[in-house]
């Protein structure tokens, strides 16, 4: 890596040209989400700042044991004046920050789990599946999508055609009905863990944005709505 390169990336990016960056980054999740339905606030910002203390993290700590001491001591600085950004933002919680997730994800479940009210649990799932099969949400077989649903060898994450705003609907009213239910897991990570668009995973902080700001309006999935409506009958 070209530390002297990456440090005047990082640079422009933080101190010289930081708000043209940052709308650079929220054009980029406006374009993943397919719709720019809501107010831009400070989350958007505590996310791209999160993105680069990530990167300035990694660097700072392959720097430690090298004799780069003044490179060391430019990204330290720049690490100060981002960190000057993130304690100033409203979103930032120094106790979730660092937090380690390590321990909490060790307990969540390798499948989506059916509510314990659901009796026939086949039948649900093969109705669930025809109905995104038929609308077009999914592009998956029938083993694939039931995979998600139970402990398997050959799990993968199943292909959402839709809009993320779709997809977070579906868990949202899978949950508000009692069809599914999950731990430690909120919906934008439930949907990125066990979904993909169809060429690549989706980005999880476009998910969370989508799920903190849009959500709240199911007008924008009443497709889902009715599939989940037709779901609820067929039980």
């Amino acid at each position: 890596m070209d530390y002297q390169e990456k440090y005047n990336t990082l640079k422009e990016k933080i101190v010289d040209n930081f708000d043209y960056w940052l709308d650079s980054y929220i054009a980029i999740d406006i374009s993943e989400a397919g719709e720019v339905d809501y107010l831009i606030s400070d989350i958007d910002e505590y996310y791209f700042c999160i993105s680069l203390e990530e990167e300035l993290k990694f660097i700072i700590d392959a720097l430690i044991d090298t004799s780069e001491r003044e490179l060391l001591i430019k990204f330290v600085g720049l690490k100060r004046a981002l960190n000057r950004l993130l304690l100033a933002n409203p979103h930032y919680n120094e106790e979730d920050f660092y937090n380690d997730d390590s321990e909490s994800t060790k307990s969540i479940s390798p499948f989506i789990k059916l509510h314990p009210n659901i009796k026939n649990k086949e039948k649900t799932l093969n109705t669930l599946y025809q109905e995104l099969k038929s609308g077009e949400y999914i592009d998956c077989t029938k083993m694939e999508f039931f995979s998600i649903f139970e402990m398997s060898n050959s799990q993968k994450k199943v292909v959402w055609l839709r809009r993320q705003i779709d997809l977070l609907g579906l868990i949202n009213c899978l949950e508000i009905k009692k069809i599914i239910s999950y731990d430690n897991l909120t919906k934008a990570k439930l949907a990125f863990t066990y979904f993909k668009a169809k060429n690549k995973d989706f980005p999880l902080r476009s998910l969370e944005v989508t799920s903190t700001k849009t959500l709240s309006n199911d007008d924008k999935y009443k497709g889902i709505i009715d599939i989940v409506s037709k779901l609820i009958e067929s039980n």
